[in-house]
Formats: structure tokens, sequence, C-alpha cells
């Protein structure tokens, strides 16, 4: 017995950039990006991790916090201004664990308060673990089984990696592992997959 594991790769229209005021900024690979305004130099900066469930449902924008940076750079305490609930959490997670250097007024350090937006923009694709999008399929075919692998006995796990677009057809698929024959066939069967969009 034989059955095919898919990685899938869901492209997402990316969105349109956003302006954010001036100052140090950071990326990370899931698309967060964050800048702050007001003139603190950041010492330690923790990226925002994109929440996977957001990503999922497409979610994007900007969460806004208001910090308060302590005399000796630590954000000792901060509220959310604005953003979607779905990535707050995230944000504030990332947030809490900055540190700057201390902001001085003539010449002596005091606490200030400032203001942080933290973007998160879809990526042109996402990666979706193997299993991700079954629940998501509106069209399947079942591979058949070689009748070469009946005969030799042979089973195994054939592992594919596809590309679907937004429209939810398979835009290209590829064979990542597996026995040749048992790999083909499942290749046969799964190119003609439809999922519905996110």
């Amino acid at each position: 017995m034989y059955r095919p594991l898919i990685l899938i790769v869901l492209l997402s229209g990316a969105s349109s950039p956003q302006s954010r005021p001036a100052g140090p900024a950071a990326t990370t690979p899931a698309g967060a990006e964050s800048s702050i305004e007001r003139d603190l130099k950041i010492t330690t900066q923790i990226p925002a991790e994109y929440p996977p469930k957001a990503l999922k449902k497409g979610i994007h924008g900007q969460v806004v916090l208001h910090v308060f940076v302590s005399d000796s750079g630590i954000v000792q305490n901060f509220t959310v201004v604005s953003g979607a609930e779905e990535l707050r959490q995230a944000a504030l997670d990332a947030v809490r664990q900055w540190k700057f250097e201390p902001y001085l007024e003539n010449g002596k350090p005091i606490p200030v308060g400032t203001t942080i937006p933290i973007n998160f923009t879809l990526p042109e694709t996402i990666e979706l673990p193997s299993g991700a999008m079954k629940d998501y399929i509106v069209h399947r075919v079942d591979p058949q089984f070689p009748r070469v692998a009946v005969g030799g006995r042979v089973q195994g796990t054939a592992v594919l990696h596809a590309i679907i677009g937004k429209d939810g057809t398979i835009k290209d698929l590829a064979i990542v592992s597996g026995q040749s024959s048992i790999a083909h066939a499942a290749f046969d069967a799964v190119k003609t997959v439809a999922v519905q969009t996110l």
C-alpha cells in the first residue's frame, strides 16, 4: 500500500507597500517589518513572527504599539493603538524584548514614550506543510497502483511538491522522493487536484 504526501506552496497576492516612518527597520522571512519613530537607537531588536493562523487566512496590515522605555532603555510598558487582533500578540511578543540605548536629554538619560508600527505583509508564496491543504481539496483523483509495483510487491510513500495558484489549481508539480513507479502514479493523480482558494 502506498500514499502520496504533498508539500504545497500557495501563491498569494502580496499587499501593496506601506509607508513607514523613518528610522531603523527589520524584516523577518515571514514578511513582518518594523520601524520606529523618534530618535531612539535599538540595541536589541527581535523580529515579529507572522502568526501561522493569520498567514493562512491572509490577514495582513499594521499593528501600532505605544511603548514606554525606561531611562535604562528597557521596554517597561506598552499598549496596542491599532491593528488586527490576529496580529497583535505577535507584535507584542517581539517588542517587549526590544532594548534601546538610553534616551538623553541635556546629557542625562530619561524615560520616554514612543510609537512603534509593525507591518505584516503577505509574502508572494506561502509554504505549507504536508497535509495542510487536505480539508480544502474540492477535486481529487486517487492514484492507480502501478502494475509493475503490484507484481514486484513494491510499496512505500511518494512525496510531491506542488505550487497552487490563486485560482486553486496546481501550477507546478514535482516529485520529491519515492520509488519511481509509485511516485509517477501519484504525480498523475495529484496533478488534477483542485483546492479552495484561501
